[in-house]
């Protein structure tokens, strides 16, 4: 499952939906989602079937996280044990009370609302944690209402928070928990194994797949009962961590200088295909848009790749500006009418373009794609750039090879070699004063999503470094000042 983007609810009520949809093995595909534009009422939970036709067809929705739920005997073949007493001898390093889990203070940025002092005590070791935790006597009767009480839960992200505290302490002597908030961003799975009993311990451990990114923290937790039988599998949970390390006084107190920078340019690394790798993944739907390749080759590759609908859009005018533009409302038409169907899963596109000098300015979809895939989950796509001259039958093996690299969005052949495109951070340097200014005066500048504090901001600069220019802010929103 994978938070694409939060929920943010202020000092109002927010209506939140939850969409279910039941695949053909018996799974259940889920989307949490909100309307851009809901007016202000108490929280609701809907599932597909109980969406009206109207509201089946709205195009202001934001889904916010995607998952799905299987299904077996919870109860069948053996339970599973951990060791907690050996456990226990390995995080002797460092042991925390459940205050020290539980600051007041406003600037954390996790909210206590339920389970409070529900953590009794953590021992924290080098490289994992044991949280022991202990449902509250004002709570213990509802025990029973719930597989996985959510009062566990909010114990087991405290203790987490606290052994995230605690390795950041150890790496920087200045770090306290107060400065670290955290969110998440994806888990790979959670398995519920049996119900959670009163007393409950966490086993916390980093992932042994952790990335070398600073600033992405994945973690294993297993929540067993106090004999060590193993209850609930959270299984690469990834949480992002940002650090206050530059304060501005000019933000509002109310994000007391959560700030950084991070510069990146987009560059192509070589990334040859695996000939030993596998595709798991199943689509309810897979779209191929072939944009700029002659007919007579558009059938051929049609009549090779198996279970697939094409889209083959052809050159009908002479400005090349005009025929991007047809060519990329065809491709927003397409997707918007695949998402209107509501299919009963992911839906795959491959943008196919072959490299020459008209086809250049086709790379430009792919921003059109990320943008689909961003604010719909279910949307899988690659942008594809074959070298010129390459026959119908190869486009046919690499679009196939293809389908099993989904973490590569845009994809690019040269000499034979494949290259993605990756962004690599730019080191700082020291700024050039004297360096030329790429505004000029009496331009025009178009900001999309302008509508914003962000597009304002732009649009400021300009105006402060140019005369007479003109700016068109454009965007979806309404305006923002």
């Amino acid at each position: 499952m994978a938070w694409s983007q939060p929920i943010v609810v202020n000092e109002v009520t927010k209506e939140i939906h939850i969409r279910l949809f039941v695949e053909k093995d018996g799974a259940i595909q889920y989307e949490i989602y909100t309307e851009a534009t809901s007016s202000l009422a108490p929280v609701s939970i809907v599932s597909k079937k109980l969406l009206n036709e109207e509201d089946s067809k709205k195009d202001n929705i934001i889904i916010h996280t995607q998952g799905t739920v299987v299904f077996k005997d919870m109860y069948s073949g053996q339970d599973e044990f951990i060791s907690l007493k050996a456990i226990h001898s390995q995080t002797t390093q460092k042991l925390l009370s459940s205050e020290s889990c539980h600051p007041n203070s406003q600037e954390t940025c996790l909210n206590h609302v339920i389970g409070d002092q529900g953590i009794v005590e953590i021992l924290i070791g080098e490289s994992q944690a044991l949280s022991k935790i202990k449902l509250l006597a004002s709570i213990v009767d509802t025990r029973d209402e719930y597989i996985l009480h959510p009062a566990v839960i909010d114990s087991v992200f405290q203790s987490l928070l606290a052994f995230m505290s605690n390795k950041a302490s150890r790496a920087d002597q200045n770090s306290t928990l107060s400065e670290l908030c955290t969110y998440p961003i994806a888990l790979n799975y959670l398995e519920i194994l049996a119900p959670c009993t009163t007393d409950m311990v966490a086993v916390l451990r980093v992932s042994s797949g952790k990335r070398a990114d600073t600033e992405v923290e994945s973690f294993d937790i297993d929540l067993c009962d106090e004999f060590g039988k193993v209850c609930i599998k959270f299984k690469g949970l990834t949480l992002k961590v940002i650090e206050r390390e530059i304060r501005s006084p000019k933000l509002d107190n109310k994000f007391n200088g959560l700030i950084g920078t991070l510069l990146a340019e987009p560059v192509w690394k070589k990334s040859p295909f695996e000939e030993t790798l596998t595709s798991s993944v199943s689509y309810a739907k897979y779209l191929v848009f072939l944009c700029g390749i002659t007919k007579i080759k558009s059938e051929k590759i049609k009549s090779l790749v198996k279970n697939s609908q094409f889209m083959c859009m052809e050159y009908r005018r002479e400005r090349i500006d005009e025929s991007y533009i047809e060519f990329a409302v065809q491709c927003f038409q397409v997707i918007k009418n695949s998402l209107k169907e509501k299919a009963q899963g992911k839906i795959l596109i491959q943008i196919c373009i072959e490299e020459n000098l008209k086809n250049a300015l086709l790379t430009g979809l792919s921003g059109l794609l990320k943008t689909a895939s961003l604010e719909n989950p279910k949307i899988v796509g690659q942008v594809i750039q074959f070298e010129a001259g390459i026959s119908a039958a190869e486009i046919a093996v690499k679009l196939e090879q293809n389908k099993k690299t989904l973490q590569d969005f845009f994809i690019r052949y040269e000499k034979k070699n494949r290259f993605v495109m990756r962004l690599q951070e730019v080191k700082k340097s020291t700024p050039n004063t004297n360096a030329e200014v790429f505004l000029k005066n009496q331009g025009v500048y178009l900001i999309t999503g302008g509508l914003g504090g962000l597009g304002f901001l732009f649009a400021q600069e300009i105006i402060k470094q140019t005369k007479d220019a003109k700016i068109i802010l454009i965007g979806r929103s309404f305006l923002n000042i």
